[in-house]
């Protein structure tokens, strides 16, 4: 059976007329019982968190050694998958006046963020694992040019990256007349 990286607890059904024993050479898995005699037993295998990246498996071996029978039961887990979401790609369009934006960061790892211009500045800069909320305030653009940057949320170590491009529209100089 493939088992999630975050573990859990499954029960197989053992039919038998003969005493059994169970064993497996893995310290990620506890079963109980470990052994059983004639009769219908429920066992419980409980499998912990996976916390590499690399899928293991091991094998549960149901034996009776008096009449040399032996039964396998193959348990896979998949690997641990290093997980850093954003809920939007892009802020576009921000007024020329500036703006406060709120973006939400999902991760199973720690982060860092960081945005290479000045007229853009994230609170927080960092977070770990679980759900942050990251203000992004976007100051007045005095130029009448638009202007772009990318707001970065990176984990180094497991070489996870996401990226915010953020868009604000250009100054446009106004004069007005009225004449009564």
């Amino acid at each position: 059976e493939n088992i999630s990286y975050n573990g859990s607890t499954e029960e197989i059904r053992i039919e038998s007329n003969i005493s059994w024993e169970a064993s497996f050479d893995v310290d990620w898995i506890e079963i109980s019982p470990k052994s059983g005699v004639s009769g219908v037993t429920t066992m419980t295998i409980d499998v912990n968190k996976n916390t590499s990246v690399a899928s293991r498996s091991a094998v549960i071996r149901i034996v009776n050694s008096e009449y040399e029978i032996e039964e396998e039961i193959l348990v896979s887990q998949s690997e641990w998958v290093p997980e850093l979401k954003v809920n939007v790609e892009k802020i576009e369009n921000i007024s020329y006046n500036g703006s406060s934006e709120e973006v939400r960061i999902e991760s199973n790892v720690p982060w860092e963020a960081s945005v290479d211009v000045d007229w853009i500045s994230i609170s927080p800069k960092s977070g770990v694992s679980g759900v942050t909320t990251m203000t992004i305030n976007v100051n007045k653009n005095t130029s009448v040019e638009s202007r772009s940057s990318v707001i970065r949320i990176v984990n180094s170590e497991y070489e996870v990256e996401e990226e915010i491009l953020v868009t604000q529209s250009e100054w446009v100089p106004e004069l007005k007349v009225n004449v009564e």
